[in-house]
């Protein structure tokens, strides 16, 4: 498989443990290379996971990672995300899942693969079959690649989820994906999210669904459904009795789409979650949607997203009604004539700051470090926090700020939008704030005002924030400083939550 050979028998038999041997590859092998070893792949081996992103991985950055996951037999779960590593890179971990069956959950998502990288990757996986989750997400495909990837769908077993999404599949490629699901009874998540899919290409992929029997979640936001796509999901949510979940975030749906769609929608008693924000519904085709909820008993949905949609008082109402009736979540956007939900004018202006400096002096004010509650939420050891970490940890620490300002300042967070916020990441940006507290710390002793610094002018909303929620709320100071004890984020070295 590889042009080197790196220990003798005699070698070998002193690795009692074979993850150490797995180590002692590693370090030799980036030594034969010429190439950096990574301290955090060279711990991981001992593990069940390795998260390593944003490396930029040359080739034989690879080629060193992928020999000493040959023999390795711990390693469950390989997330090589936006490392540019290209087909090479592509072919040489498609060369160690040959060894190696132990690998089952692969995140090869943008890469630079290309169609020949990625074709590593199907023929390797299709000969095998004992991968459980693959991610190829934004790595070029294009709609005459469909046919290169359609054995992931009909040819395997194994494989419960796949990610295509950020690609160009468009309309040939979203008939090959249509007649591929017919064929598959295995595969439970699909994400064909941000792939041009309309038209044919939409129609294909609903008829597909329509005869599918396994999958539970499908992803098909950020596409052109509109009409003709909502005309054959219709049909197709008629059919179908497995899927769970259907994302048609951001697909051109009007209230005539939406109409469409739930005459399907009427004969269907599986479907839980349902996600149509960012969609032209108007808020008569909101109401329409919910009186349809309301009215329709064997529906089985739980979870409504309506994410930005202006909804009328009545909507509001209805909802009330609703919820006494059933156990539902319904996302919406603004109430037509009433001031946005939550929203301050200092919680406003807020979001216009740079996130990790409101995040970093809200820790000052509440005496913990950023750096400590993001060390204390990953359980894992991954070095880095999805979204949903986040958002649970700050609310555990009381931000004063209301769920839909919480969510804007996770997304500015997340500056790549892969998902994830890396520790790296946060130290740039504390190495950012050191600098801008210095410029603060100068107008103090200057005759510069401290508002025109950033730091003074977070401080100063933050402040006003906080005392809106403790003379809302006597306890919560109380509250905020056990959870924090609780916690262990207390630093004494700063004041005291004020």
């Amino acid at each position: 498989m590889y042009d080197v050979c790196f220990f003798t028998a005699e070698e070998e038999a002193h690795h009692d443990n074979p993850l150490e041997h797995c180590q002692e590859m590693y370090s030799r092998a980036c030594r034969q290379y010429n190439v950096h070893p990574v301290a955090y792949f060279y711990n991981a081996l001992r593990n069940d996971k390795c998260v390593l992103r944003h490396r930029q991985m040359t080739s034989d950055s690879v080629k060193a990672l992928a020999v000493a996951l040959v023999g390795n037999s711990s390693l469950e779960t390989l997330d090589l995300g936006d490392n540019d590593m290209g087909p090479k890179g592509a072919e040489y971990i498609a060369d160690m899942l040959r060894e190696n069956n132990f690998v089952k959950h692969i995140n090869m998502e943008f890469n630079n693969l290309g169609i020949h990288g990625v074709k590593h990757l199907v023929d390797l996986i299709k000969q095998q079959d004992s991968v459980t989750s693959l991610n190829i997400s934004g790595n070029g495909l294009r709609e005459c690649d469909a046919e290169v990837i359609r054995p992931l769908i009909e040819d395997t077993l194994n494989l419960k989820h796949l990610s295509l999404a950020h690609n160009q599949l468009r309309e040939a490629g979203g008939e090959v994906i249509g007649e591929a699901l017919v064929w598959n009874d295995t595969m439970e998540t699909l994400d064909l999210s941000w792939n041009h899919l309309r038209r044919d290409g939409a129609v294909f992929v609903a008829d597909g669904l329509a005869e599918n029997t396994c999958l539970k979640k499908l992803n098909l936001a950020w596409n052109g459904f509109y009409l003709d796509g909502c005309k054959a999901l219709a049909r197709a949510l008629e059919e179908n009795k497995t899927l769970i979940e259907l994302d048609l975030t951001c697909n051109r749906i009007s209230k005539e789409c939406l109409e469409k769609l739930t005459g399907g929608l009427r004969k269907n008693s599986t479907l839980e979650i349902l996600r149509l924000g960012w969609n032209p519904i108007t808020p008569a085709g909101a109401m329409m949607l919910l009186q349809f909820i309301k009215d329709t008993k064997n529906l089985a949905i739980k979870e409504l997203d309506l994410t930005d949609q202006l909804v009328e008082p009545a909507f509001i109402a209805l909802l009330g009604e609703l919820e006494v009736m059933r156990e539902i979540k319904v996302v919406y956007g603004q109430v037509l004539g009433q001031d946005k939900r939550g929203d301050d004018d200092d919680e406003k202006q807020l979001m216009d700051e740079n996130p990790i400096i409101v995040l970093m002096e809200f820790g000052k004010l509440m005496g913990f470090r950023l750096m400590d509650l993001f060390a204390a939420l990953d359980k894992d050891g991954s070095k880095s926090l999805d979204h949903e970490e986040i958002r649970n940890g700050l609310r555990m620490v009381n931000i004063p700020l209301s769920d839909k300002c919480i969510e804007m300042l996770i997304n500015k967070l997340d500056v790549d939008g892969d998902g994830e916020i890396d520790f790296g990441e946060l130290m740039a940006a504390q190495t950012e704030h050191r600098k801008k507290m210095s410029k603060f710390y100068a107008a103090q002793e200057g005759d510069v005002d401290i508002e025109d610094t950033e730091i003074g002018r977070v401080r100063i909303k933050l402040s006003r924030l906080m005392a809106k929620k403790m003379s809302g709320n006597p306890a919560f100071k109380r509250q905020s400083k056990l959870l924090l004890e609780q916690m262990g984020l207390l630093d004494p070295s700063l004041p005291p939550p004020t």
